[in-house]
């Protein structure tokens, strides 16, 4: 099924991008794990009215958040939060000189 799937989605990835992909009934992240070696990033999602497996996921490594179907699920702020992470980790280890607060600081401004 993961083969299937990735011979639909390559074609629309290019060489140097990353793709995100919405696992919506992730159990135990089998679906991010197959597809470890591509260049997407799975968002495991464990329903509120199953069991449970957000633990597994995050003890595999992978990301994973538990939401209920019957309220939206708004993608951007989460993806956008991974960035501004990264920024801010980059930021801090190009200027060692700069304090690690100013940072989260400055994080909170450019928002």
């Amino acid at each position: 099924m993961v083969d299937a799937y990735w011979d639909l989605l390559s074609p629309a990835i290019q060489s140097d991008t990353m793709r995100n992909i919405m696992d919506m009934k992730a159990n135990m992240g089998s679906f991010a794990t197959a597809l470890n070696d591509k260049d997407v990033w799975v968002m495991n999602v464990v329903p509120e009215d199953g069991p449970n497996t957000l633990k597994l996921i995050y003890d595999r490594g992978l990301m994973g958040a538990v939401h209920s179907w019957c309220e939206a699920f708004s993608t951007y702020p989460r993806t956008y939060d991974l960035f501004m992470c990264f920024f801010v980790t980059f930021f801090f280890l190009l200027y060692k000189k700069t304090n690690f607060l100013f940072c989260i600081i400055l994080n909170i401004f450019i928002r």
